[in-house]
């Protein structure tokens, strides 16, 4: 954790004008083989409860694996930031956040029959990052209203699992919603939400 303890010294050394309520860190690691070791990530100093940040950000490095093996997919992407923010309850991750993220095939049918299509996901995101999908609801549309179809829904499944999440410590299940969108060149995005789109509960 050598990159913590540089950081609680650059707290000392460099204040800032304003106290931040938000941070900004940028993942850090090695990457071969297709693994990802070493994670770590490079923060800002705060003047906001400087303990309580450096306390959040040694749970988060705690929880997340040693290693972590890159999607197959040749549409994935490495998140270049990372947002925590000083809430009523200390500094945290306010929502599920992906590490690497994974953009969806196109499904072959829907390319041939040039449909284009959206699909709405509910997924619980434990402390530890783990994801599971809970719900989905998708639809197609090709110049008219959307109507309810499964014709993007494995696609979107394959990508919503590859994503790898960053862990939320002390937030045991954390309900989350995301669309992936497939679009035909021409078409637009439907102004009205994903039909019956599964939603998250109230916080209570």
């Amino acid at each position: 954790m050598a990159l913590l303890t540089l950081l609680s010294i650059a707290l000392l050394a460099q204040p800032s004008e304003e106290p931040l309520q938000t941070a900004i860190c940028n993942p850090v690691g090695n990457v071969e083989n297709g693994v990802i070791e070493n994670f770590n990530l490079r923060c800002p100093p705060v003047e906001t409860d400087p303990d309580g940040y450096i306390d959040y950000l040694n749970a988060l490095l705690a929880a997340f694996p040693e290693t972590v093996e890159l999607p197959r997919s040749s549409h994935s992407s490495i998140e270049d930031s990372i947002s925590l923010t000083h809430t009523d309850h200390g500094w945290r991750l306010t929502e599920p956040t992906p590490l690497i993220r994974v953009a969806p095939d196109y499904p072959l049918r829907a390319a041939q029959n040039g449909v284009s299509g959206r699909c709405a996901v509910r997924l619980n995101i434990s402390e530890t990052g783990h994801a599971e999908v809970t719900a989905t609801a998708c639809e197609m549309f090709r110049g008219r209203a959307p109507r309810s179809s499964n014709m993007f829904e494995r696609k979107t499944l394959d990508a919503v699992e590859a994503f790898v999440w960053l862990p939320m410590p002390g937030q045991a299940q954390t309900c989350h919603t995301t669309v992936m969108d497939f679009l035909i060149d021409g078409h637009t995005i439907p102004d009205a939400p994903v039909l019956n789109a599964p939603t998250c509960p109230d916080a209570p």
